[in-house]
Order: C-alpha cells, then structure tokens, then sequence
C-alpha cells in the first residue's frame, strides 16, 4: 500500500511506533516523500530525541503533539534550553479550553 501512496505523490507519510523497527524503516524506504515519526506515546518526545531521529535519516519532520500542547512556545523553549511545562493528559481531546489555552508561555512566566 505504501508504495501505491508514494506512486500518488502525497505529502508526507506519518507513522507511529519504534523509528527503528523493521516495519517503520522498510516503510519510510518505500514512501518517496517527507517522513514525519512519533515515536509513540510514551515517553513524550524531547529535544535530543528529535534531534536524533532527524540526523540519524530516521525521519525528515518529527511529531511532538503532547510537548506542543503543553509548551505554547516549544521552539523558544528548546532553542533557549527552557524547563517545559508538563502535558496533563486527563485535559487532552475533550472536555473545555484547559489543557490546550492555559499552559503559560515564557513570557507569562516572567510576567
């Protein structure tokens, strides 16, 4: 099936799992596009971790969805080497505004 999708000229292809596992290296191999990588669930990705995938041609783009959420200014945090707000998951995909409005930024911390 992927190599029907990369013949389409689709963006990108998006997986989830082990980067280094058989099954997620053979289909990055055959999609001729961008790989985005989350590498799951557990643990939330970090800096050195996307930094590593990237290097290492495990992946073009990585998917940090939970750092994100929680860390409205996740480049700058990474960039400057920041603490990070922790994600709450009993907030995520679902409910009202908390978990996706009210994590603060840098710069509300200084406020």
């Amino acid at each position: 099936m992927v190599d029907a999708l990369s013949d389409m000229g689709l963006a990108y292809l998006h997986t989830i799992g082990d980067p280094a596992s058989e099954l997620i290296t053979d289909l990055a191999h055959r999609f001729a596009g961008i790989h985005i990588v989350s590498n799951g669930w557990d643990p939330v990705t970090d800096v050195t971790a996307a930094q590593n995938l990237i290097s290492s041609g495990k992946a073009d783009l990585v998917a940090v969805g939970r750092a994100f959420i929680a860390n409205p200014d996740l480049v700058h945090r990474w960039q400057t080497g920041a603490d990070l707000n922790q994600p709450d998951g009993t907030t995520f995909y679902g409910g009202d505004h908390r978990g996706y409005t009210d994590y603060p930024t840098l710069s509300d911390d200084a406020a």
